[in-house]
């Protein structure tokens, strides 16, 4: 115990190798392998948008879902269970908003009202679910199942059902599109567009061919036009920049080098295409707060959407324990699945935890023995951590129980009770110090 207690003091900072043999399959976790077996279900279809369906409401604690993000869940409530097999067999999404309230008011086990519940949610359809138990050999039948977010919409009433269900007559929200900024101000003329990172494959290639200078000279002659216009323009060309699609996906890839390192330049090609999806593909990886979560659900322009959400995630800093003891910081954070460095995983007890994944965490100290029983990275043994501060629950340490499995250890953090700061101030102590 002392030994792994010291290993959690030390922290030896990581620095997975992507390309070595034995590397993890970064694709297992958001698999959710340790739920099982799952029935899938098939693809329903879109709601058209500012429509108004009625439908089956799920309230969930401490909990924003973004479209195109996955929710696994552990369910024993009966009147949930029936609801979401009842949208499985008809085909329906259900639509999912945030309770609100406190964890008081929770143990109550009263059906909340509307102005206990979040403004604007997301629609999900089932796309896995398996049934165990329902013969009573346990104490207990419960339902194991998948969501998948599909789309923003607004609460504008609700229905309580003498079955114990809700429903929620909801309006989808649309997705407003800014129109592209006249061609001869675009910070990015069309032909470097197609191709953004030609400069970076003329210098991989090792050779220039007369094409390429050619092309080139072509199409620095554009940017320069564009600049021309863009100064004669009394809108600045900053602002162009801000709007621009291409300019911001390549903001980013930028800040997804910064933060794993230059060896997986190729990131940027992994990146959503469109606008919307790389608004909340970014949006569902920021280890934020409900509260932020649900102000980036409630835009409805992507490109307003994708700026915010780009200004938090340069602005993040450090991670705090609500306590006030330093835990880590955004350099240490990395991807151990293709959702990125944040994704939910939900435990035998139905209790869904957005983890974050780091290289390294400080002020933690591991109690218990390793376990790999409902491991939610497959090779790896986890050990539970709490704050050397306040003793509150931060999360898990993970090891791996093959050898040569890269990485060899990371941290699983709780992003629930950490708190970021963009600028902070550290007391002789290296806790944080709070303003007056």
């Amino acid at each position: 115990m002392e030994e792994e207690e010291e290993s959690c003091r030390s922290s030896p900072v990581l620095q997975p190798n992507r390309g070595a043999s034995g590397q993890f399959d970064v694709s297992l976790p958001a698999r959710h392998l340790y739920l099982g077996e799952l029935e899938e279900e098939g693809q329903i279809p879109m709601e058209d948008e500012e429509t108004t369906p009625t439908l089956p409401l799920l309230c969930l604690p401490d909990r924003v879902l973004f479209p195109g993000e996955t929710l696994p869940m552990h369910v024993q409530n009966p009147h949930t269970m029936l609801m979401l097999r009842d949208v499985a067999t008809r085909h329906r999404p259900v639509a999912i908003v945030t309770d609100l309230r406190s964890s008081s008011q929770l143990r109550e086990m009263a059906r909340p009202t509307k102005e206990e519940l979040s403004k604007v949610g997301t629609t999900a359809e089932v796309v896995g679910m398996r049934l165990e138990g329902e013969d009573y050999t346990q104490w207990s039948p419960f339902l194991t199942v998948k969501l998948l977010g599909r789309q923003r919409f607004r609460l504008m009433e609700i229905f309580k059902r003498v079955n114990g269900q809700m429903e929620g007559r909801v309006v989808i929200l649309p997705e407003m599109r800014l129109s592209p900024p006249p061609l001869a101000l675009s910070p990015c003329p069309p032909c470097l567009h197609s191709g953004a990172l030609v400069s970076r494959l003329v210098a991989r290639a090792g050779s220039v061919s007369p094409f390429t200078l050619q092309q080139n000279s072509r199409h620095s002659q554009v940017l320069k036009r564009s600049q021309i216009s863009g100064s004669l323009c009394q809108v600045p060309a900053w602002v162009f920049s801000l709007h621009d699609q291409d300019y911001l996906r390549q903001e980013v890839a930028r800040e997804e080098m910064m933060r794993v390192g230059r060896r997986e330049e190729a990131s940027l090609d992994l990146l959503p295409e469109d606008t919307i999806s790389l608004s909340y593909w970014l949006s569902r990886r920021l280890p934020i707060s409900d509260q932020e979560k649900l102000s980036l659900l409630s835009i409805h322009c992507p490109t307003q959407r994708l700026i915010q959400a780009l200004h938090i995630l340069q602005g993040l800093n450090d991670l705090f324990c609500e306590c006030g003891k330093f835990i880590t910081k955004k350099a240490h954070l990395f991807s151990m699945s293709v959702d990125g460095p944040v994704a939910s995983y939900v435990n035998p007890g139905g209790h869904v935890h957005d983890t974050l994944t780091a290289k390294r965490a400080e002020n933690v100290k591991s109690h218990g023995g390793p376990s790999t029983e409902h491991s939610w990275f497959p090779g790896y043994s986890w050990t539970m951590l709490s704050c050397r501060g306040c003793s509150g629950h931060k999360g898990w340490l993970f090891n791996a129980t093959q050898g040569g499995l890269d990485p060899p250890m990371f941290y699983g953090l709780c992003r629930k009770g950490l708190a970021h700061c963009h600028k902070p101030s550290r007391g002789a102590n290296g806790d944080l110090v709070h303003p007056s």
